[in-house]
């Protein structure tokens, strides 16, 4: 699980982000979730220019972990593969994490209808079919499993027999001429431009935290009150989006940089502490990685480094 925040003022670009890996791994009795504390998830673009990405999602794409994938694009950046200016990272971003996701969709695909092939999940994906007037199947294949919000995807219920989640995004930041900032989110290559835009963006699980400091709710809440039957629930969250009443009076896009950087730790902190305090294993957590992107300009304000843990006194 991740915490990644952006944060857009006028001197320039603060992105910030955990270092908690959650790997979930085939095991004799199903998926073996693993975390690790230290994962490079905010990782710089190109040798000398004012790039940044960060990962949220999927940790690792048929075993190579993220970082590595962006490092790869960032040496094809400085190979002149790719134009050094705001749409040449995205470039390099889109097609290298892109290819490499398609390949470990079409993987994870394999897989998880060999999974639900196996005595015991056919019947459960045998019962959903007679529901709903299909006939009984020995095994299901790939083109049977639908990933959500796969703008490829089936979209009649007779077409697919298990639903699944394999998201990625990576958020790609520059500072060349003028400041841009774009999600980009796997299934699909779905792009998000954030900047120009809202001063104040966060992907990943920790964002729930953030959101309801932020906003005053998560956006679970209205998910959670129309699952209830309460008819009222888009009025709810529209209450709350228009009146501010439950938002943080904060001026964020009129903050002097250095404001902004300790207002980015200050999010984090409260995201991996909430996740710290709250019953369950660990999902955000790990030093904060942080950088400030200025025109022509990258900084790192606070980068993990390869230590000891060893303390003898």
């Amino acid at each position: 699980m991740t915490l990644n925040l952006l944060a857009s003022v006028p001197e320039g670009i603060v992105l910030c982000a955990d270092s908690m890996l959650t790997l979930n791994t085939p095991g004799p009795d199903g998926l073996v979730t693993t975390t690790f504390a230290n994962a490079e998830k905010l990782v710089a673009l190109g040798a000398n220019i004012p790039a940044a990405a960060m990962v949220s999602g999927q940790g690792a794409l048929l075993g190579e972990v993220l970082n590595i994938t962006l490092r790869r694009a960032s040496s094809a950046i400085d190979a002149n593969h790719f134009a050094s200016d705001a749409n040449g990272v995205e470039s390099a971003v889109e097609s290298i994490v892109g290819e490499l996701y398609e390949r470990a969709l079409a993987q994870f695909k394999l897989d998880l209808a060999a999974q639900w092939s196996q005595p015991g999940q056919i019947e459960l994906v045998n019962k959903s079919r007679t529901d709903r007037g299909l006939p009984e199947v020995v095994t299901i294949g790939p083109e049977r499993i639908k990933i959500i919000d796969d703008p490829a995807g089936p979209a009649n219920s007779q077409d697919w027999d298990v639903e699944a989640e394999y998201g990625l995004t990576i958020v790609v930041a520059s500072f060349f001429v003028d400041p841009r900032a774009v999600a980009i989110a796997w299934p699909g290559a779905r792009r998000t431009v954030c900047v120009p835009g809202a001063p104040l963006w966060w992907w990943g699980s920790g964002g729930s935290s953030v959101a309801r400091l932020i906003r005053g709710f998560d956006a679970g809440l209205a998910q959670r009150l129309a699952a209830n039957g309460d008819v009222d629930a888009q009025h709810i969250v529209r209450i709350t989006t228009t009146r501010g009443d439950y938002a943080m009076p904060t001026p964020i896009s009129a903050m002097p940089l250095q404001d902004a950087v300790e207002f980015a730790e200050f999010l984090g902190q409260v995201s991996c502490g909430y996740d710290r305090f709250t019953a369950g294993p660990p999902s955000v957590g790990g030093c904060l990685d942080v950088m400030v992107l200025r025109q022509g300009e990258r900084q790192w304000i606070q980068q993990k480094r390869i230590h000891s843990s060893l303390n003898y006194g």
